[in-house]
């Protein structure tokens, strides 16, 4: 016969809460409280896999995406018709207070897939709202009094004391901490004394503490210690009450009392300077602060800057090593005779920083005590010293086939009357159409000189360099000495040689064959195999160069297109 249609109606589970949480009515803000609550399953089949289930804290008796979640779990299987009672401990939000309403939800992550033919399923997972009455009783610490002994110094005791009243409307139920700290009226760091702990305080009460605490040895101009109560904010006080927590004593100055070295003065030649010859430089210093007893050494330097900026020091000239007590307002002079080295010629900026190391402490870092310790930038006038390389290439040995090398000779010969100054350099050697070094030019080598050179005296190198493939006519050999103008010298411009012409050739062709192939008498497909050969070249000239070998398997004895590579062999090495 013929079937007819029939509707088939499968029926899910549905997870819901039939009642509202049950919670105390009235709570107090920071409240842990008891919850219960019950999910059933009013579907006809079982929730087969585990859900999640929580209650919401709730500005109204609507469930929404704006309410927060207090506490969750994670719950087995639910059959059909099957009820699982929860519990909870939850804590009710700080800092509210007024009408709120806590509302249960089951599966709050949708893992259940669920079904109502009457209803969305899905959007009847959440109970009825439970609404509670929130009490707010926060505390509210603040600081009423800071006092403390006379400071006498840097580097002293002092005792502090502060009072901590708690005027809000609830406890203050944690230990805390309050931290006293040095806070400087003249723009140095705020300095930490100590961190104090302190214990739970009521509404209404108050609390005194007395402790010592040790100043910095540096210290200067006004002071106030400042008291922060709860410093780390483990205590919810709730709105403006965490802003009036910091209470401060009446204000004091110190005298710094720590020594202060200054450069009062340094020179240096005005006339020029002939680069890597010695000239002195001169300096006083002077203690502007308290005694230096000697027991610590310092080091005076002297740099040498491109610009008026010490931050633009690029050498050091001269270290001067010193150790003796300086009384305050003593002074000392010193001199250095130094050189700047292998320098270009121009104007530069000697600076001296007094204990540059900064050995002897003057005060915090960045300080204007430890910052006043440079001269003002001296101009100097360095010209170039009486060195002069020149360079002739001797020799281009033929033939000189492109692709293949060639050796090159040259001299480079100091014309000055002064050695260089610096003992290492690269000479470049160039290939040009021309003879004028361009971009368009190869490089052919740049060959490292290791040594100074003498005035008069030269030194000769030969070396073996490769010409570029393919180029063929009238080309030019070029040395340049010091090829990155890396000497101080009289003259840079004449470090390049005259052009030595050469004619490139393409080289001669080899004539490659190969004889003695062993293969194997058999094989089988997939499997490897060993073969051998022999690569003879037949020709009058060598085959330089690297070339690859590629063996191929055919159906006959002449290579086509249709046979089938099945291997290569790179060959490097030795002209053959």
């Amino acid at each position: 016969g013929i079937g007819s249609p029939m509707p088939i109606l499968i029926t899910p589970p549905d997870l819901v809460i039939d009642n509202a949480p049950v919670a105390p009515d009235n709570v107090t803000a920071g409240d842990s409280v008891a919850v219960t609550f019950a999910t059933r399953n009013q579907g006809a089949f079982p929730a087969a896999v585990s859900r999640r289930d929580g209650i919401y804290f709730s500005s109204d008796n609507v469930f929404d995406a704006a309410d927060t979640l207090l506490a969750s779990a994670n719950r087995p299987a639910l059959d059909a018709g099957a009820v699982d009672n929860l519990a909870f401990n939850i804590e009710i939000p700080r800092c509210v207070g007024g009408t709120y309403y806590l509302i249960a939800v089951t599966d709050i992550d949708n893992r259940v897939a669920e079904f109502d033919i009457k209803l969305d399923a899905e959007a009847n997972n959440a109970s009825p709202a439970k609404q509670i009455q929130v009490a707010l009783t926060p505390p509210d610490l603040q600081v009423t009094s800071v006092t403390h002994t006379p400071v006498s110094g840097p580097g002293t005791s002092v005792s502090v004391t502060w009072t901590v009243a708690n005027t809000g409307t609830g406890p203050a139920e944690r230990p805390r901490r309050d931290r006293i700290v040095l806070v400087s009226q003249s723009g140095y760091a705020t300095t930490l004394l100590g961190s104090i702990e302190q214990q739970p305080l009521a509404a209404g009460a108050s609390v005194t503490r007395t402790e010592s605490f040790f100043l910095p040895t540096f210290m200067n101009g006004e002071y106030r210690i400042a008291v922060l109560a709860d410093h780390d904010n483990t205590i919810f006080e709730c709105g403006g009450g965490e802003a009036n927590n910091e209470g401060t004593a009446d204000p004091f100055s110190v005298t710094n009392g720590l020594p202060d070295i200054v450069i009062d003065a340094a020179s240096a030649p005005t006339t020029p300077i002939v680069a890597g010859s010695q000239f002195p430089v001169e300096w006083t210093t002077r203690n502007a602060g308290g005694a230096l007893n000697g027991t610590t050494g310092w080091g005076d330097i002297v740099y040498l800057a491109r610009t008026p900026n010490f931050s633009t020091t690029f050498r050091v000239l001269a270290v001067t090593n010193i150790q003796q007590p300086l009384a305050t307002g003593e002074t000392y002079t010193r001199q250095a005779n130094v050189s700047t080295g292998n320098l270009a010629a121009g104007t530069y900026y000697v600076f001296v920083a007094a204990d540059a190391r900064t050995n002897i402490f003057e005060g915090p870092q960045n300080s204007e005590f430890e910052t006043n310790n440079i001269s003002q930038a001296i101009p100097v006038t360095i010209t170039s010293p009486g060195v002069d390389l020149q360079t002739t290439v001797n020799s281009v040995a033929p033939p000189t086939y492109s692709g293949r090398s060639v050796n090159i000779e040259w001299t480079v010969t100091n014309f000055g009357d002064t050695q260089t100054l610096g003992s290492y350099w690269f000479d470049w050697v160039y290939l040009s159409r021309d003879s004028v070094i361009d971009s368009t030019d190869r490089v052919l080598g740049r060959i490292a000189r290791d040594g100074v050179l003498a005035a008069s005296e030269s030194y000769t190198k030969t070396e073996s360099l490769r010409l570029p493939d393919g180029l063929t006519g009238d080309y030019r050999i070029l040395v340049k000495a010091d090829g990155r103008n890396e000497l101080a010298e009289s003259d840079d411009e004449n470090n390049l040689s005259a052009p030595f012409p050469v004619v490139l050739e393409l080289p001669p062709p080899a004539d490659l064959n190969i004889t003695n192939i062993t293969v194997p008498a058999s094989g089988s497909p997939g499997s490897s195999m060993v073969f051998q050969w022999t690569v003879q070249n037949s020709g009058d000239f060598p085959a330089v160069g690297p070339w690859r070998d590629t063996v191929y398997l055919s159906r006959d004895q002449f290579w086509d297109a249709s046979d089938i590579l099945i291997g290569q062999s790179n060959r490097q090495g030795q002209p053959l």
